[in-house]
């Protein structure tokens, strides 16, 4: 009876612990009842710290850090001690417990999202249907994952964000168990093994790139590992006992495992070719389930060595046992918060942000162009509103309008319908800032030239056709005007500026998607490229508008959804890269940091920040420090600050604003005229806004 566990720890425990009599916390498979959703788990009560002491009137929307900064220090584990097995967390130290779930299922196995944002768990909801389930990492906004009508269970998310490895029994039998990937939002779901054998329990590699699991294919279980496309399964462990439950060590180099060749379940590292096995515990109990610190030095596992199951910790050498859950319940399931949201949340930030009282009418605006179209020394704003709704200006009520800067006014000029791309430049060579709006249909893209005085003219004919439904404005061909970039459909084209403000088409075109920017410091300007599936390609101007690539990085996470934005975040005086891959209708992927060497060739500065739905991304010194932190823009969800440290390292400053909204891109600018960067969001889609401003309170 010591062979087959499932899923369900409490059925693990009753099959494999020969000297305890405990008792199934569910009866066996038998049932064919169809599975229902769990109500939605209740949200811990957490106190949240407001990262400024600046006093702010009652009843104001103002964001505040949601975590708290001993967030670094969270572990997620799973205990019954409230009745049914529910998902709490508990301060490293063994201090303050909180619950997340509240179902009456059962719910075991958490795994963190890279960023910590998120944990994906599964949940026994009848005998023959366990599901696989995400929620926010306050517990809140629970969603299902899998829904096969099998048992699918032990999920562990991919380091890099993307996937998530399960355990399946499509009929639920215990002995005929395969590993199966999923895409992050429970799409795209494939068996990884596909045998007559039991494979179960599966873990990643730090680098995504493999998958440890068990397997009984060669007789008894033992620790196998298999490249993530299911390609090169290889046997690590060879013993007469049981080896499983691996766990990879966040350096790479060993894994952790449990096995019973000394005759009960002990704690044992090995390194990744299987070599070199060295035992960790040693206790008459059972200990199991060992899972790594983000930092590597320590192990957090479950024993019964004082009774009942509860959660330990101990070097990564075996010393300094410490117990860190009391309780008369089983605690177990145990696993670190991931490394990035302890990086971000050792103290405070110290900036705020205060929404505005400001309300905008209720209008889908893909995108916001900023700058001081009446040149009196404030920002205004140009809304590139869609569907059969004209764009407008709005200008700040500072400066010469002698109002609240950072209150805006409808000029009442309305500007082209069905607006979605939209650059502010000097097209004319006038002195100031004219406006171009590109719609997403086959309406022509428009031109509209200032007066000086915020006055917007049309000019007739500025081009002959629809350039994409995204634009952006550079010099390409170095002749002292602003050209136009165009992304459409099937490709970004080039159109050139008159001096004037008429264009024409070009031959130069490029994949999508472009960004622009002077890449190699040679004071002309590059290209920076993504392309779907395929990744990232730097192309350098020779100054008379050809291009030819200097650096090529491949990335079959490319997504053309998502965005891009480029800024010195290394302060080495070039301009480097962050990319967000991602879309609410699909699926998400970590946003990238990509360090530039300054001749246009970059480097992966392997940090993975949030894998944001809609992936909007804006940088600019949010903290008044000197460098560039970074916005990241979410579907339904508050947007993130994230905070540099000056060496392009980004930490999750916890700090959170919005929320509930399609918020599709952010526009960094002074608004009110305080000296730090406020932030104004475009809203589109879902509730078609309203569009919100959001100040900064700065130091």
């Amino acid at each position: 009876m010591t062979r087959r566990l499932l899923l369900t720890p409490f059925i693990i425990l009753s099959l494999c612990v020969a000297c305890q009599s405990v008792e199934p916390a569910s009866p066996a498979m038998t049932s064919t009842d169809e599975p229902s959703l769990p109500p939605a788990a209740t949200a811990a009560s957490t106190e949240v710290i407001n990262p400024t002491e600046t006093p702010v009137p009652p009843d104001t929307p103002v964001a505040k850090a949601e975590i708290e900064p001993s967030a670094d220090e969270l572990i997620a584990f799973v205990s019954d001690r409230d009745g049914n097995s529910e998902i709490y967390v508990l301060d490293a130290d063994g201090g303050s417990v909180q619950r997340l779930t509240n179902s009456p299922e059962w719910d075991y196995f958490p795994t963190w999202s890279p960023d910590g944002q998120q944990i994906a768990f599964y949940t026994h909801l009848t005998d023959r249907e366990w599901v696989i389930q995400v929620m926010d990492a306050d517990g809140g906004n629970v969603r299902i994952l899998t829904d096969n009508h099998s048992c699918d269970g032990a999920p562990y998310w991919s380091p890099d964000g993307t996937r998530i490895a399960f355990t399946s029994a499509r009929d639920c039998d215990p002995d005929d168990r395969e590993i199966v990937v999923m895409d992050a939002d429970g799409g795209n779901q494939r068996q990884l093994t596909d045998n007559d054998s039991d494979d179960y329990l599966s873990a990643w590699s730090p680098d995504s790139k493999q998958i440890a699991f068990v397997s009984d294919r060669d007789g008894n279980d033992e620790i196998y590992v298999v490249d993530a496309d299911g390609s090169d399964p290889r046997r690590l462990t060879e013993s007469p006992g049981r080896d499983h439950m691996p766990a990879w060590a966040p350096n790479g180099e060993q894994v952790a495992f449990v096995s019973d060749r000394t005759g009960n379940d002990e704690i044992y590292l090995m390194d990744v070719n299987g070599e070199n096995v060295t035992r960790l515990t040693h206790d008459p109990s059972m200990d199991w389930f060992p899972f790594w610190s983000p930092d590597g030095q320590q192990i957090v596992f479950n024993s019964r060595r004082d009774g009942n199951l509860e959660v330990y910790v101990m070097d990564a050498d075996g010393d300094n046992v410490a117990r860190l859950t009391d309780s008369p319940s089983d605690d177990f399931n145990a696993v670190w918060r991931p490394s990035s949201v302890a990086q971000a949340t050792t103290s405070p930030a110290p900036i705020s942000f205060e929404k505005s009282a400001q309300t905008f009418a209720l209008v889908p605006t893909w995108k916001i162009g900023l700058a001081d179209l009446d040149a009196d020394g404030d920002l205004d704003a140009v809304f590139a509103n869609a569907l059969q709704i004209p764009s407008e200006v709005w200008l700040n009520d500072g400066g010469v309008q002698e109002g609240t800067p950072g209150h805006f006014s409808d000029s009442g000029q309305e500007l082209t319908m069905e607006g979605h791309g939209i650059d502010v430049g000097d097209l004319d060579g006038d002195g100031d800032v004219d406006v171009l709006i590109t719609p997403h249909s086959a309406r022509p893209t428009e031109v509209y030239l200032n007066d000086g005085n915020a006055r917007f003219e049309k000019v007739g004919g500025a081009f002959d056709r629809s350039i994409g439904y995204r634009a952006v404005m550079a010099d390409i061909d170095g002749d002292g005007d602003l050209d136009a970039v165009g992304e459409g459909a099937s490709g970004t084209g080039v159109y050139l500026n008159d001096g004037a403000g008429h264009f024409v088409v070009s031959e130069i075109s490029f994949p999508l998607t472009a960004m622009l920017g002077d890449l190699d410091n040679d004071g002309d300007v590059d290209v920076f490229i993504k392309e779907e599936e395929i990744g990232y390609t730097a192309m350098l101007n020779d100054g008379m508008g050809n291009f030819s690539p200097s650096w090529v990085y491949e990335d079959a996470t490319a997504m053309r959804l998502g965005d891009m934005a480029l800024g010195d975040v290394d302060n080495d005086s070039d301009l480097d890269a962050v990319i967000t891959n991602g879309h609410f209708q699909s699926t998400s992927h970590p946003a990238l940091v990509l360090l530039n060497d300054g001749a246009g060739r970059f480097t992966d500065s392997g940090q993975q920040l949030s894998a944001v739905k809609n992936a909007g991304v804006a940088l600019g010194d949010l903290d008044g420090d000197g460098d560039l932190d970074l916005v990241l823009t979410d579907y339904l969800k508050a947007n993130q600050v994230w905070i540099n440290d000056g060496t392009g390292r980004f930490g999750d400053s916890g700090i959170r604003f919005g929320g509930g909204q399609f918020y599709r891109h952010a526009h960094l600018g002074d608004l009110d005229g305080d000296g730090d960067l406020d932030v104004f969001l475009a809203t589109f889609g879902l509730r078609e806004g309203p569009n919100e401003i959001w100040f900064n309170h700065g130091q």
